[in-house]
C-alpha cells in the first residue's frame, strides 16, 4: 500500500477524523444493509445470481474500505494526542473548560438579581410582605432576599470580569496552538476521501 506524508494544522487533522468518521459510517452501513438485508421474491436465474454475488463482493470490498479508513482514524487520533500533549493543547483545553465553567457561574448568579430583591439589612423594614403565587406556597408571605450587595456583590462582578477576559485570552491562546502544523503519514485514497 502506498503512504504519502500529509500536513496540516491540528484543526484541520480534527476535520478530517470527522470526516473519516463519517466515511467508515457510511461504508459499514452500505455493507450491513447489502449483506443482512437484501431479499428476492423468487429465484429469477443466473443473471441473478451474478447480480448477488457482485453485490456480496461488493459488500465486503467496503468492509475492507471501512476497516482501512478506521485504521487511518486511529492513527490520526494517536498522532494527535501525542502533537496534543506535546504542544500544551490538552492543558490549555483543560484551563479554557475551567474558564468557561466560571464565567457561566458568575453569569448566572449576576444574572439572578432583580429590582425586587430586599437587600438583607433592609429586611426589617419590609412590612405587609408579597404572597408566593407557587401552588404548594400560596399565600405563604414571600420576601426575595438580594443575598449579593455591596462588597459581595462587586466581588463576584469582579470575579466575573477577570474570568471572561482570561476565557477570551484563553480562547486566543488554543487557537494559535491549533494553527501548528502536523505531518501525518496515510495511503492516498484514505487522503482523498477526507477533502487531501
Amino acid at each position: 500500500m502506498t503512504i504519502k506524508t500529509y500536513s496540516c494544522t491540528l484543526t484541520r487533522w480534527h476535520k478530517v477524523t470527522e470526516r473519516l468518521t463519517k466515511e467508515f459510517s457510511a461504508l459499514t452501513k452500505a455493507a450491513k444493509t447489502g449483506l443482512a438485508e437484501t431479499t428476492v421474491t423468487e429465484y429469477l436465474g443466473e443473471a441473478q445470481e451474478s447480480r448477488l454475488i457482485d453485490l456480496r463482493d461488493n459488500c465486503l470490498k467496503q468492509i475492507d474500505s471501512a476497516l482501512a479508513v478506521q485504521d487511518a482514524i486511529v492513527h490520526i487520533r494517536q498522532t494527535l494526542g501525542s502533537a496534543n500533549e506535546s504542544q500544551g493543547v490538552s492543558r490549555a483545553l483543560a484551563d479554557y473548560d475551567k474558564l468557561v465553567k466560571r464565567v457561566n457561574l458568575f453569569e448566572t448568579m449576576l444574572s439572578v438579581r432583580s429590582s425586587d430583591q430586599v437587600a438583607i439589612g433592609e429586611l426589617k423594614a419590609v412590612k405587609n410582605p408579597g404572597r408566593s403565587e407557587k401552588y404548594l406556597e400560596r399565600g405563604q408571605p414571600k420576601i426575595a432576599v438580594a443575598m449579593l450587595d455591596g462588597e459581595s456583590l462587586d466581588r463576584i462582578q469582579s470575579q466575573f470580569s477577570e474570568a471572561t477576559t482570561a476565557m477570551y485570552a484563553q480562547a486566543d491562546r488554543l487557537a494559535d496552538l491549533n494553527k501548528w502544523v502536523l505531518e501525518i503519514d496515510l495511503p492516498p485514497e484514505i487522503a482523498k476521501l477526507a477533502g487531501l
